[in-house]
């Protein structure tokens, strides 16, 4: 499908769009790279770039329902929407796309980066340190989005960007923002909201709602589990379970990072193990219990020096001199799309194929097929790592069911 606004297609107080390109689309949504007008008036509220998500008709509901409950929240951490309506409090509005038709979208800050996923893409895995910080940031976020009565619900590399910094290197200290609230539910209504779920980080209580199971109830702790799987991602670059089926099979021993070629720290592994228990009641009860757990983590450094990962947002760090070196090439491969999930019509489970444990190679330069998710629009070639501002992944639908004999009996080994 071609882009839907036209270069210059004014939106929003101020705003046109600023290409033709989309900056990325998925399921229910696409994702434009947005400038303010030349004359517009100047407004503290409103930077110079902006990206707007523009949903497709029918998920209207959808994207109403996304801008209420980012306006609630007020955090570095979490994407910041702008209003739609200078002045108001009004985050939603109305554009007219290419076919006439009058399609919702809002406006939110542009972060210029990359995500975890195509960072990943990049280097296969991260070093334990910055794992740790990012996944710190992580649950500082979502502690708040708890605090406020929210879950996320869609924990996964894709979601999490790290932000560029002006100054040092952004890459060896990441700057983590949690984006895209489009299938988050409010903790006080959970049966509320689109049933969906990205195959691989969704907990098993979400898998069974999503499969009918009408008992299930979800908690933050649902959240608490997605968080887990990204840090045995980032740790070792594969998935921990290989299908929904073995996700939900508590017959199964829990994987540990050292059988996937992970040495980490008894700590970490206590960490990673608590957080993707398949039974809720054996997590951690909240993010905070795993803030603190992270937080706590002391590295071993050269000439026995330690560094402590604080809980006030900088890292307390002992020797410079004895860190990781440079991180390697910045130049970005495009990421593979992680398959969503939802209860629209059954069909047998598959199980999904994890990312490979082994580091990738040195990258090379190579074409980009497809625009990435937050890269300015004037840059698509195998060009130094461009900007970018994910809020829709590009997700392939499987519609998916369970019975009680495929939840009771074990799926594909652990690999």
């Amino acid at each position: 499908m071609g882009p839907r606004l036209k270069p210059g297609q004014r939106i929003g107080p101020g705003y046109e769009i600023a290409s033709n390109i989309k900056v990325t689309q998925g399921g229910m949504a696409e994702v434009y790279f947005v400038r303010r007008r030349l004359g517009a008036r100047a407004d503290p509220i409103y930077p110079q770039i902006a990206a707007a998500k523009v949903a497709f008709a029918q998920y209207d509901g959808d994207l109403k329902q996304e801008a209420r409950l980012l306006s609630r929240c007020h955090h570095p951490r979490i994407v910041r929407i702008l209003p739609a309506v200078a002045g108001t409090n009004d985050f939603n509005g109305w554009i007219d796309d290419a076919a006439g038709e009058r399609v919702p979208f809002y406006l939110m800050e542009y972060i210029p980066g990359l995500s975890v996923e195509d960072y990943l893409a990049i280097k296969g895995r991260l070093p334990l340190r910055q794992a740790l910080q990012i996944i710190r940031q992580v649950c500082e976020a979502l502690a708040y989005l708890h605090r406020q009565g929210i879950m996320h619900l869609d924990i996964k590399p894709g979601n999490v960007m790290l932000r560029r910094a002006r100054f040092g290197n952004w890459l060896r200290d990441p700057d983590a923002v949690l984006i895209d609230l489009g299938i988050a539910r409010e903790l006080s209504r959970p049966d509320s909201g689109k049933l969906a779920g990205t195959e691989g980080y969704t907990s098993p209580e979400q898998l069974r709602m999503i499969y009918g199971d009408a008992s299930v109830r979800l908690d933050a702790r649902s959240d608490i589990f997605s968080t887990g799987v990204l840090f045995f991602r980032i740790l070792t670059g594969g998935l921990p379970f290989a299908s929904p089926a073995e996700v939900v099979d508590v017959s199964r021993p829990t994987p540990r990072l050292r059988d996937r070629g992970c040495p980490a720290p008894q700590e970490v592994e206590a960490i990673v193990s608590t957080a993707i228990q398949r039974s809720p009641a054996a997590r951690y009860a909240a993010a905070e219990n795993m803030l603190a757990a992270v937080a706590a983590v002391r590295l071993p450094l050269h000439r026995g020096r330690l560094l402590t990962i604080s809980m006030g947002g900088a890292l307390a760090v002992a020797g410079l001199s004895a860190l990781a070196g440079p991180l390697g090439s910045e130049f970005a491969r495009p990421s593979p799309a992680p398959t969503t999930i939802t209860a629209e019509a059954p069909m047998a489970i598959e199980a999904a194929t994890p990312p490979q444990a082994t580091p990738l190679p040195s990258p090379v330069l190579v074409p980009s097929p497809s625009p990435s998710p937050t890269a300015t629009p004037a840059a698509r070639t195998a060009t130094r790592v461009p900007t970018r501002t994910p809020t829709a992944t590009p997700t392939l639908t499987a519609t998916v069911a369970v019975t009680a004999s495929s939840e009771s009996s074990p799926g594909d080994g652990d690999r």
